[in-house]
């Protein structure tokens, strides 16, 4: 059975997450949404903003559910305290008057930042983005195996739907690198209801802090994302953002499999030589990869019995947000 990450926990209880009065650092956006949706892209460019402060690293986890298979490495809230989540942000920011930025994408699906936003960070606005989910599944299959090798080459997307749609996903896990990895995979149907999601953060936080932006729309029209997060931050326009604008983390196609794998291993044994990773890095890419991707019709299909799965749940997006997934096309 697939995991349900909607159903109620405890994660963080009152005493746990209280503030008691102390003046902590805690957000005041949050930039989340589901994978592929161009949460890096959007985090990238409002990390310019000079009255935003930008978390480092972009994705803290801080404030995930405690049971979510992907955890923090550095300081959690449950062992460290809330007053802990200040060194991710530069020192004085916050006497700086900064508006804090944490763009940790998965905090979509986390009772315990819904938490934390409805009690103690109550000025803090969600921003989360969203993409057509049978498209956005594909878009984020095909980036995890070709980019980050989570997933072994043999296993094929339209096998991992099968196995999806038909609660399977057992048969194929040894196709996942990490039983972290493949917990999140066996979540995807259920981290693409948008709407089950939205709604709990709407009556958690209210809708008038809460933000949802199309992929499809930022992709044309970055300034559709860009405008209403700062308008709601009460930060000023930041009209030369363009000049910032660039894709984030690209979907390429790798003509190697194990090449790849063992030049992401390279990669990380260069972690503190970064100017060498950085020319190795684009001497590689134009070796091993190729952003040209085309979808075979066997994928063409499993997207479309996905848009059928989820006809019921962009309905209801559409009818209580306005967001429109029942006539996506192509991929």
């Amino acid at each position: 059975m697939e995991p349900d990450p909607l159903r109620q926990n405890s994660d963080i209880e009152n005493s746990q997450l209280s503030t008691a009065r102390r003046a902590v650092a805690l957000p005041s956006l949050l930039i989340g949404g589901a994978p592929k949706c161009a949460t890096s892209t959007l985090f990238s460019l409002l990390s310019q903003h000079p009255q935003i402060a930008a978390s480092t690293p972009k994705e803290t986890f801080f404030f995930v559910d405690r049971d979510y298979p992907l955890q923090p490495s550095g300081a959690t809230p449950f062992r460290d305290g809330l007053e802990s989540y200040g060194r991710f942000f530069e020192e004085g920011a916050v006497e700086a008057g900064k508006k804090l930025m944490d763009g940790t994408t998965h905090y979509l699906y986390q009772e315990s930042a819904r938490r934390v936003l409805a009690s103690d960070a109550q000025d803090c606005i969600a921003c989360f983005m969203v993409r057509d989910p049978a498209q956005r599944m594909h878009s984020s299959f095909i980036f995890a195996q070709q980019n980050k090798t989570h997933i072994k080459r043999k296993l094929r997307f339209p096998n991992y739907v099968d196995c999806l749609l038909d609660d399977n996903m057992e048969s194929i896990r040894q196709h996942f690198v990490s039983d972290a990895i493949y917990q999140i995979f066996c979540r995807e149907l259920s981290n693409s209801r948008y709407i089950e999601h939205l709604q709990r953060w709407s009556e958690s936080i209210g809708r008038s802090r809460l933000l949802v932006c199309k992929f499809e729309d930022f992709v044309r029209r970055p300034e559709s994302a860009v405008a209403p997060v700062c308008e709601k931050l009460g930060v000023d326009a930041f009209a030369d953002f363009r000049q910032y604008l660039r894709k984030e983390k690209p979907t390429v196609v790798n003509r190697s499999w194990y090449v790849h794998r063992l030049a992401t291993a390279t990669a990380r044994a260069l972690e503190n030589h970064k100017a060498i990773r950085s020319r190795l890095k684009w001497i590689y890419r134009g070796l091993q990869g190729d952003r040209r991707r085309s979808v075979d019709t066997e994928s063409m299909n499993a997207i479309g019995r996905l848009r059928e799965y989820f006809r019921e749940d962009n309905e209801r997006l559409a009818e209580s947000f306005g967001i429109d997934y029942l006539h996506s096309n192509g991929c």
